[in-house]
């Protein structure tokens, strides 16, 4: 899989930088936010990126899964939240996602890779997404805009019981042998980047599927020598 729209080939570059929902340019609409119900302490944290068409005319957009290098989270209220170190991607991998005029593609990110959430409470936090828009693709009029959104979205964070995480992790972890390769790949960024002890044995199912294993190891080998245990 390769990339048809390289960022030094764009036609046009574009910043959108406005308070509110959802950020737009002429021909997409951005907009991430939370989970509908508080996200539990220690557990996976979504971030659900909402990419709206709203221009008469077909679109491609790059949006990989993940995506370390072109989006990124700061957790702005103080005390809540401690940035980690994320690693780029030297070779990113990803294909074009057609979005019709009027339509919506959705890819739930998990601020775990990004964050290492420390408190319950309410936490605003910013993102910044970079990506390549084609508005009219495979036409002699298809035109290349590197688009930059910025903005930010609240969330939730309470303090649960041992086990109401387990059942959270569970239910990730039965989503790892999915058909969807979205919803694979999604339930294995939820697992992955957690901080705590107990999601050892979540991450380690990965290990026995061929396209996760990768991903699964290193975080598995971090999580069987304890950093810290929920308090």
């Amino acid at each position: 899989m390769c990339c048809t729209a390289k960022k030094d080939s764009v036609d046009r570059n574009e910043i959108v930088n406005k308070r509110g929902v959802p950020m737009m340019s002429d021909v997409i609409s951005v907009a991430v936010s939370a989970s509908e119900k508080p996200s539990l302490l220690h557990g996976p944290v979504p971030g659900i990126v909402a990419v709206k068409n709203i221009s008469s005319r077909p679109v491609h957009i790059l949006l990989p899964y993940p995506n370390p290098n072109d989006l990124s989270f700061e957790c702005k209220s103080a005390g809540l939240a401690e940035p980690k170190e994320v690693e780029r991607e030297e070779i990113e991998r990803t294909v074009p996602i057609a979005v019709d005029p009027g339509e919506t593609h959705v890819a739930v990110y998990y601020l775990n890779r990004y964050l290492d959430f420390q408190k319950e409470g309410q936490a605003t936090v910013s993102y910044r997404l970079e990506t390549v828009v084609t508005s009219e693709p495979g036409t002699q009029k298809a035109v290349h805009r590197d688009v930059t959104f910025e903005g930010e979205f609240t969330i939730g964070l309470i303090q649960g019981t041992e086990w109401d995480l387990r059942d959270e992790l569970a239910t990730y972890a039965g989503r790892l042998q999915s058909s969807n390769r979205q919803v694979k790949m999604e339930s294995a960024e939820a697992l992955a980047f957690l901080d705590v002890p107990l999601s050892a044995e979540y991450v380690a199912r990965m290990l026995s599927i061929d396209n996760l294993k990768s991903l699964a190891f290193v975080h598995w080998v971090a999580l069987v020598c304890p950093r810290r245990m929920i308090s």
